[in-house]
């Protein structure tokens, strides 16, 4: 997922929030992701690196991160959970970025 903030900014965090519909609450968050910045949408820097993050409930996940200026972030889902039907997905209700 790729999100363009249309103009450079000062960001020093991410916030990813699961989906949040009742007893789905947190499936599809991915297990193992990063979190990467770029001004350019070429050259990529990685701002967090996330390896087996529990399925989390309702509330929004939070990534802190040194201050920097880019105008694109990318999560990168490298480890999804399975569904009871085995396949694999990556679902999320929103990303915020500040």
């Amino acid at each position: 997922i790729t999100v363009d903030l249309q103009g450079p900014s000062l960001i020093s965090q991410v916030r990813l929030t699961p989906r949040t519909d009742g007893v789905n609450t947190g499936l599809g968050f991915p297990v193992d992701f990063t979190v990467q910045v770029s001004a350019d949408n070429t050259t990529w820097t990685t701002v967090a690196d996330k390896r087996d993050h529990p399925r989390p409930g309702a509330s929004a996940q939070t990534f802190p991160f040194a201050p920097t200026t880019a105008r694109y972030v990318k999560i990168t889902g490298t480890k999804l959970s399975a569904d009871q039907f085995g396949d694999y997905y990556m679902q999320l209700g929103e990303i915020g970025v500040s």
